[in-house]
C-alpha cells in the first residue's frame, strides 16, 4: 500500500486522522469534519489535500505552514472566513473554495504568487481587496455566483488570466483596465447589471468564447470588429437595438459557430453576416417576435430580412425563433436546417 496516497472519503471521520508523514495526497471528502485543529500534525511533504463536502467552519493560522501544499480544495462547507495568514501558502497553485458561505477574502491572498486556479464561485463575496490583483500568475478565475458590486481598478494586473467567469453577480461596470489583458479565451459576465463593455479588449484576437447574457448592455465596442478566434457568442436579454453590429463582423468573425441574440431589439443585420459559413446555431428569439410587432404597427415598413449571403456554404443546423400568433399566443419554433439553399435568397427578393 502506497502510504503517500491516502484516501479516506466518506468514512464519518469527525476526528482529523493520524497519517504518515511522508503523505503526499491526503483525500477527506465527505466526511464530517468541522475544522483543522492547531494541533494537526500535517504532513510535513503534503502537496494535495481535498476536504470536499464537510462541516468545516474553521480553518487554524497553523495550517498556512504547509509550504510544500499545491492543491487545496475546500468545496462545500461552512467557511465564512479564509484564514488571515493564507498567504503563507507560498506553494499553492490550485485553491477551490466553491459553495461556501465566504463574505469577503483576507488582503493575504494576493501573496499566493504562484496561484494558477482559484474557484471562489457560490458565495457572498461582494468585493475584492486591492491586493487580489497581484496575483500575476493566475490563469482560471471563477468567482461566479456571488454578490459582487465592484471590481478593482487595478483588475487588469492579472495579465495571466485565460478564463474569467463573473457571472451571476451584481456588477453595473467592469474596470477598464480589464481590456488590457490579452491571453483571455474565454469571459462569462452573464447575470449582471452591465450597460457598456470596456472601449479596448487586447484579448479581441484569441477570444473563442463570450457570455454577455442577461446584462443591459446598449451597444457593442468597436472591437467587435476583431474577433477572429470567436467560437461562442451568447447575448440573450441585453438592450441591444437597431443595427448593433459593425458592418464587417462577418468577415472578421470567420469561425463562429454559436450566435444567441434572443430578447433585444435588433432590427438590422448587417450583410456580412452570410460570411458567417461556420454557423451551425443562430437563436434570434423574441427578438424575432419584436421586429413583426414594429412591422405591423408601421404599414410601409419593410419586413425584417435575413442578410444571407447567397455565395457561402451554410452549416446551420437549428435556427430557433420565437414567433407572435395572431391570436396572440406565442410559441418557440426550433427549425433543423438539413438543405443549405433554405439560407440562399429566393430570385424575386434579389
Amino acid at each position: 500500500m502506497d502510504s503517500s496516497k491516502i484516501n479516506l472519503d466518506s468514512k464519518e471521520l469527525t476526528e482529523w486522522p493520524i497519517v504518515s508523514p511522508q503523505t503526499v495526497t491526503l483525500s477527506l471528502n465527505h466526511n464530517r469534519l468541522t475544522e483543522i485543529p492547531d494541533d494537526w500534525d500535517s504532513p510535513p511533504c503534503l502537496r494535495s489535500l481535498s476536504l470536499i463536502g464537510n462541516d468545516i467552519e474553521l480553518i487554524s493560522d497553523a495550517f498556512c505552514q504547509l509550504q510544500s501544499l499545491i492543491i487545496l480544495d475546500l468545496t462545500e462547507n461552512n467557511l465564512e472566513v479564509l484564514p488571515a495568514d493564507i498567504g503563507s501558502l507560498s506553494g499553492l497553485e490550485s485553491l477551490v473554495a466553491l459553495g461556501n458561505s465566504l463574505k469577503q477574502l483576507p488582503d493575504s491572498i494576493g501573496q499566493l504568487m504562484n496561484l494558477r486556479r482559484l474557484d471562489l464561485s457560490e458565495n457572498q463575496i461582494k468585493t475584492l481587496p486591492e491586493s487580489f490583483t497581484s496575483l500575476n500568475n493566475l490563469e482560471h478565475l471563477d468567482i461566479s455566483s456571488n454578490s459582487l458590486i465592484k471590481l478593482p481598478e487595478s483588475f487588469g494586473n492579472l495579465e495571466s488570466l485565460q478564463n474569467i467567469n463573473l457571472a451571476c453577480n451584481m456588477l453595473d461596470s467592469l474596470p477598464a483596465s480589464l481590456g488590457n489583458i490579452r491571453h483571455v479565451r474565454i469571459l462569462d459576465i452573464s447575470e449582471n447589471l452591465i450597460s457598456y463593455l470596456p472601449e479596448s479588449f487586447n484579448s479581441s484576437s484569441v477570444l473563442t468564447a463570450l457570455h454577455l447574457d442577461m446584462n443591459q448592455i446598449v451597444s457593442l465596442p468597436e472591437w467587435f470588429s476583431r474577433l477572429p478566434s470567436l467560437v461562442t457568442l451568447n447575448m440573450n436579454q441585453n438592450k441591444l437595438y437597431a443595427e448593433a453590429f459593425p458592418d464587417e463582423f462577418g468577415y472578421t468573425s470567420p469561425l463562429l459557430r454559436r450566435l444567441s441574440l434572443a430578447e433585444n431589439d435588433i432590427t438590422i443585420l448587417p450583410s456580412s453576416f452570410g460570411e458567417l459559413t461556420h454557423l451551425t446555431y443562430l437563436d434570434m428569439g423574441s427578438a424575432m417576435q419584436e421586429l413583426e410587432r414594429r412591422v405591423s404597427r408601421k404599414r410601409n415598413a419593410s419586413p425584417p430580412q435575413f442578410p444571407f449571403n447567397s455565395g457561402g456554404e451554410v452549416l446551420l443546423s437549428e435556427l430557433n425563433l420565437s414567433l407572435e400568433l395572431k391570436s396572440q399566443s406565442s410559441m418557440s419554433l426550433m427549425v433543423r436546417i438539413k438543405d443549405a439553399s433554405l439560407f440562399m435568397p429566393c430570385p424575386e427578393c434579389k
